[in-house]
């Protein structure tokens, strides 16, 4: 639970000394330092969690950029094969193999070019 959610439900232990508690009270009492013990848990599992994600991060999207510079080049040299003399060398079948690698590259260089626009 959040600590907005805390804010909303301020709990307050049974006070008296544990001599005058009833059993329930104090029974209360145990719980409610149990669940303030877990809030504090859950908080520093989030900002764990957070930590985590802000490293991944860093680290996954310079990888994934030279992963899409990589796919550019790629398209770029299979566009070079198929206009120069080299690609006229090549048969019918082999041209259209590297055609629609092309097209299958190109949609999905644009696709990523939609998602990562902001």
């Amino acid at each position: 639970m959040s600590s907005d959610a805390s804010a909303l439900l301020p709990l307050e232990g049974v006070q008296g000394d544990a001599a005058s508690l009833s059993d329930e009270q104090a029974r209360f009492n145990r719980l409610l330092a149990q669940v303030q013990g877990l809030r504090a848990r859950v908080e520093q599992w989030q900002a764990a969690d957070l930590r985590l994600q802000r490293e991944r991060l860093g680290v996954l999207m310079p990888l994934a950029q030279q992963a899409q510079e990589a796919e550019r080049r790629l398209v770029l040299t299979i566009d070079q094969l198929l206009q120069n003399a080299a690609g006229a060398a090549l048969k019918p079948a082999e041209q259209r193999r590297l055609t629609d690698a092309l097209e299958q590259r190109l949609f999905a260089l644009l696709n990523e070019d939609r998602m990562t626009r902001p």
